[in-house]
């Protein structure tokens, strides 16, 4: 019973998650555009940017951010941002849509999502989804999912699920399931199932069923069933 679980939760995360359109990220559109056109305010660059300013220190306004290279400050749009791939964004980064970029630092918030190529760090803020192709460090909450595809490290939520692809230091929640596919320190927690790929030192506790492929110490619950691939130092219940 435990093995269908464990497919059934990938399988409903990929649906959700991993192939929803408004989450994905590419970086190879060799299509587009740029239009740098603005309106700068600014002295040795810091000050008021008003349209897509590549650089930036202060407070910046734009309809659709594409190419950005480095944004400090408040950085606030309006529109589905285009690629990009150089973009490193420290502050408050706002979108209607939601901020993109490779490196995200401090508090982006997203009504739609957040995403990142390789980094999020501090507060992110989601609608639907956190979505990062690299790490996560610090608090995400995604209103659908939060997904981490290198190791994480800090506190991740998810309405629906939360994935972390190669491990967390920390806590992971998730209204559905939440999956570690590596090892886990810290806590997991998941409505219907918890899934941990490696060890876990901790606590995974979920509704219906908790995995974990490798060893447990610490205490491991599941509403109707607990598996431990390896050795277990703890409470299984």
């Amino acid at each position: 019973m435990c093995k269908r679980c464990l497919v059934f939760i990938l399988f409903a995360v990929v649906l959700f998650t991993v192939d929803a359109p408004a989450i994905e990220i590419d970086w190879d559109d060799e299509d587009y555009e740029t239009n740098h056109t603005s309106l700068n305010l600014a002295i040795n660059g810091y000050g008021i940017g008003f349209g897509n300013s590549p650089r930036l220190r202060g407070i910046r306004i734009n309809l659709r951010d594409q190419d950005v290279e480095e944004v400090i400050g408040i950085n606030l749009t309006f529109w589905k941002p285009g690629p990009n791939p150089q973009a490193d964004i420290t502050g408050l980064a706002f979108g209607l849509y939601g901020p993109s970029a490779d490196r995200l630092a401090f508090l982006p918030v997203g009504l739609i999502s957040v995403n990142a190529e390789s980094s999020i760090a501090g507060i992110s803020l989601g609608g639907l989804a956190v979505v990062s192709e690299g790490t996560i460090e610090g608090i995400a909450l995604g209103g659908l999912a939060t997904v981490a595809e290198e190791k994480a490290s800090g506190i991740l939520l998810g309405g629906l699920a939360t994935v972390c692809a190669e491990g967390l230091d920390g806590i992971s929640a998730g209204g559905f399931a939440s999956v570690i596919d590596g090892n886990l320190s810290g806590i997991t927690a998941g409505g219907l199932a918890c899934v941990v790929g490696g060890n876990l030192e901790g606590i995974s506790a979920s509704g219906f069923a908790s995995v974990v492929d490798g060893n447990l110490s610490g205490i491991t619950a599941g509403g109707l069933a607990c598996v431990v691939g390896g050795n277990l130092e703890g409470i299984s219940a």
